[in-house]
């Protein structure tokens, strides 16, 4: 009998914990354009700086993609922990607090702002930012983008480029303390109960 009622709790804690799936926690639209007058380049890079503030003259750089080629647009990029800077970035949107995050494209034209002002949230916050959540996937949806090369503008060679993109954050709730000693005191009492 005991074994089947430990049997019947491990099912029910396992069930519980993998019936959490990842949903929507929020997402980010960006669109920009810029004209470069320089070397001439036919990718670009998207690079976010986290804790970004003037007085610095910026902040912790994060990689998340590799670099966009014109043909990438109507692609999903995705990715996970582990991969690029994702733990770093992802560090930022979590922490609690509202700092700038700045977007940059081809590391020419940046935009920032206020994760509070910046993330669309679908789900209750506990602050400015994601905190209480943990991010387990972001994708990059290229909706658009076009790199274009103009033949030297008054002896300057120019490039001209626009990007419109939005990143979507996936995740869970982290579950809160009381909830894991519940558990924790359960699977105990089941055990001194065998004994």
């Amino acid at each position: 009998m005991m074994k089947k009622q430990f049997a019947i709790a491990l099912l029910l804690i396992i069930g519980s914990s993998s019936s959490v799936h990842a949903t929507v926690l929020g997402e980010i639209n960006t669109s920009q354009g810029f004209q470069y007058h320089g070397e001439p380049f036919n990718s670009i890079s998207l690079t976010w700086e986290g804790d970004y503030t003037v007085e610095a003259g910026g902040g912790t750089r994060c990689d998340l993609f590799e670099p966009l080629i014109p043909s990438d647009t109507g692609l999903i990029k995705t990715i996970s922990p582990g991969t690029l800077d994702f733990d770093s970035f992802v560090s930022f949107l979590t922490n609690g607090e509202d700092e700038i995050i700045m977007h940059r494209i081809a590391d020419r034209s940046g935009l920032g702002y206020d994760e509070s002002d910046w993330i669309n949230m679908f789900v209750p916050s506990y602050g400015p930012d994601l905190y209480g959540y943990e991010i387990t996937e972001i994708r990059l949806a290229v909706n658009e983008l076009s790199i274009t090369y103009l033949t030297p503008d008054r002896g300057l060679d120019r490039t001209d480029y626009y990007a419109d993109l939005t990143y979507t954050f996936y995740g869970e709730p982290v579950p809160e303390p009381a909830t894991m000693v519940l558990l924790g005191l359960g699977t105990v009492m089941l055990r001194r109960r065998r004994a």
